[in-house]
């Protein structure tokens, strides 16, 4: 099961949120992890998601805290880092994330 915003654990100040959630706005970036996404996404317990972009293969991981979209990305062939983005406009009310009036 991939966790949600109505299955995540208290104890988890990340929730997790698919690729098609996040798609709110335009992301800037905003870090550079020295941390592979493997291990960014075991310590947030996210679920990582595959896809491609104008770049090639890209593994990502999409997710809100405190009413901010991130998401964390790498890209096949690039260096075992990760990228954090943000999402450009800032929080989002979860009702607008979900389309519920």
């Amino acid at each position: 099961m991939i966790p949600d915003a109505t299955s995540h654990s208290a104890t988890e100040p990340a929730v997790q949120c698919s690729m098609f959630q996040a798609t709110t706005g335009p992301l800037v970036s905003m870090a550079l992890l020295s941390l592979e996404l493997d291990e960014v996404a075991r310590r947030l317990s996210l679920t990582i998601e595959e896809s491609w972009d104008e770049h090639g293969a890209v593994r990502a991981a999409f997710f809100t805290l405190a009413g901010t979209d991130f998401v964390v990305t790498h890209h096949e062939g690039d260096p075992p880092e990760t990228y954090v983005w943000v999402r450009k406009s800032g929080p989002v009310d979860p009702a607008a994330r979900t389309g519920i009036p």
